[in-house]
């Protein structure tokens, strides 16, 4: 006996797939089996990344460490040449103060930043070697950066950190 699912493609590019198969009931249950599946990304988006990439590394990084930092007027990028699938396993840490703490949304203002930590694998790609992640930054005023990576879940600190101020 053979049996088969199948699952029409949505009309939007698609990075990876997650498949597996669940047990049907309420709650955190684990899978029964799950497979995480890449794709290459679309050629509209390889050439976006390819753009981005060579115009960033046209002048030096705001900050220079395991990954390359740039800051532009609305979006931080992390940029690595060499880069392998490894280097973009830790999570990124990316804290976000404001001029005016007032900016914050209320469950941040204690805080005194916006966490806006994330995984590569949705903010970025490899290509060519090399590899580009890019967050957008808020759209109030910025007072200075927090950014490294880490280990999700472990105690140890990050494997690297850096300041950057804004002027």
């Amino acid at each position: 006996r053979v049996c088969l699912a199948s699952v029409p493609r949505p009309a939007y590019p698609v990075r990876h797939l997650t498949v597996g198969q669940w047990l049907p009931v309420a709650g955190d249950e684990p899978a029964l089996w799950q497979a995480e599946i890449p794709l290459p990304p679309a050629p509209r988006a390889l050439r976006a990344v390819r753009t981005a990439y060579r115009a960033l590394a046209t002048a030096p990084p705001d900050h220079r460490d395991a990954f390359d930092v740039y800051v532009t007027a609305n979006a931080v990028a992390f940029a690595k040449r060499p880069c392998a699938p490894a280097d973009t396993q830790p999570r990124f840490l990316l804290h976000v103060t404001p001029v005016d703490p007032q900016d914050l949304p209320p469950a941040r203002q204690a805080a005194g930043f916006d966490n806006r930590d994330f995984e590569f694998a949705g903010q970025g790609l490899h290509f060519d070697g090399a590899c580009l992640a890019r967050v957008p930054l808020p759209a109030w005023p910025v007072a200075r950066l927090r950014v490294g990576q880490f280990r999700a879940g472990q105690a140890a600190s990050p494997l690297w950190i850096a300041e950057i101020p804004f002027e």
